[in-house]
């Protein structure tokens, strides 16, 4: 009779325990999950103000190379002989001549000025190339020349100037991504467009801002895509991923 009176109190114990332990397991689990939400919202959070630097970063950057494009398409010498070379179009003797003239001009007083650019071109008010810092070579890859973006550009006035910027293109002879910034260039007798300077950057510029990793700790990453959700800049896991990896974005 003892044994069952004794069998009886152990189950009304283990009860009385359960039955108090419940409520403890419960805010345990409340609280655990409640503090790994704060922690993933906390480190996510974390990451979206980071991201937002770096965007604005990129974005200030991207600003100053459509400046740097302005600038160049204002310049009076490419100006001056742009329009000798329009007026003697049918002249190939001096096309040529200005040509050159602009080419050596543009290798030797601009593209110093700028590390980040690969090349500069000028295109005349037909849309043909007449003009580079570099081989022409460079120009016959394809997507180093946007034709119909140019014959947007020539419609342009000064005051609705604007600067374009490319889709990049992958140089697969010189394995390197470019970006081309395209801006009009106006006569300074009838302020007509009488052609288009193109500045084609390596787009190695922004691995600087991206692949530093200070804040993301030893897994994260920043990244930018295109279009097709190529990896435009270099990945901090997956080696030669540039325009060749496709990554999901939200």
């Amino acid at each position: 009779m003892k044994m069952k009176i004794s069998s009886i109190q152990s189950k009304i114990l283990i009860f009385a325990l359960t039955v108090s332990l419940l409520p403890i397991g419960f805010l345990t689990f409340f609280f655990y999950q409640h503090e790994k939400r704060t922690t993933m919202d906390s480190i996510l959070n974390s990451m979206r103000a980071l991201a937002e630097t770096k965007g604005e970063h990129i974005k200030t950057v991207m600003e100053s190379k459509k400046n740097r494009t302005i600038d160049f398409s204002t310049d009076g010498f490419i100006i001056e002989f742009l329009n000798k070379l329009n007026l003697d179009e049918k002249d190939k003797a001096k096309i040529e001549f200005y040509g050159n003239a602009i080419g050596a001009h543009l290798k030797r007083n601009k593209a110093p000025l700028d590390s980040d650019l690969d090349s500069i071109g000028v295109v005349n008010q037909r849309g043909h190339l007449v003009a580079s810092s570099h081989l022409s070579e460079i120009w016959k890859e394809t997507g180093a020349l946007n034709i119909e973006l140019i014959g947007k550009i020539l419609k342009q006035t000064p005051e609705t100037r604007e600067v374009y910027i490319d889709t990049p293109y992958a140089s697969v002879g010189r394995k390197k991504i470019i970006l081309s910034f395209y801006a009009p260039a106006f006569s300074r007798q009838t302020q007509k467009a009488i052609g288009v300077l193109i500045n084609n950057f390596n787009l190695n510029f922004l691995n600087v801002i991206t692949t530093n990793h200070v804040g993301l700790g030893k897994t994260g990453e920043i990244y930018l895509v295109d279009k097709q959700n190529r990896m435009l800049t270099e990945s901090r896991f997956l080696p030669n991923a540039v325009y060749k990896q496709t990554v999901n974005t939200f």
